[in-house]
């Protein structure tokens, strides 16, 4: 299993939905005559029923130059410290830190008056 850290999947998501904002509306592919591109796809849950989907035009990926871009911007300005002390504040304690533990001896206890 991978785990990432709260900081690297808060900044994942961040990335996810700037992405999904850019290419949210794309435009369907057209053929030559004007009608809009279809395919059909075949989903295993379906059992063969078929699925006919748009085809849109290529996902816009402009805007990664662009944060590139701001990260170099905020490294030669040193930004970056500031902004990893201000994550590392947000971040939650693990959930295992939350939790108040039963003893053991009196987990035990119970185990014993339940068997007997």
């Amino acid at each position: 299993m991978i785990a990432y850290s709260y900081p690297g999947m808060y900044i994942r998501h961040i990335i996810a939905a700037v992405h999904f904002k850019h290419n949210l509306n794309r435009k369907v592919v057209t053929n030559s005559d004007g009608s809009e591109q279809l395919v059909v796809v075949y989903p295993k849950f379906k059992n063969g029923e078929a699925t006919v989907r748009d085809v849109k035009v290529a996902a816009n990926i402009c805007h990664v130059e662009d944060m590139y871009q701001t990260l170099l911007d905020a490294q030669r300005k040193g930004d970056l410290e500031e902004e990893k002390g201000k994550l590392k504040k947000m971040t939650p304690e693990p959930i295992n830190t939350m939790l108040t533990k039963q003893p053991r001896d009196e987990a035990i206890k119970k185990r014993k008056e339940k068997k007997g």
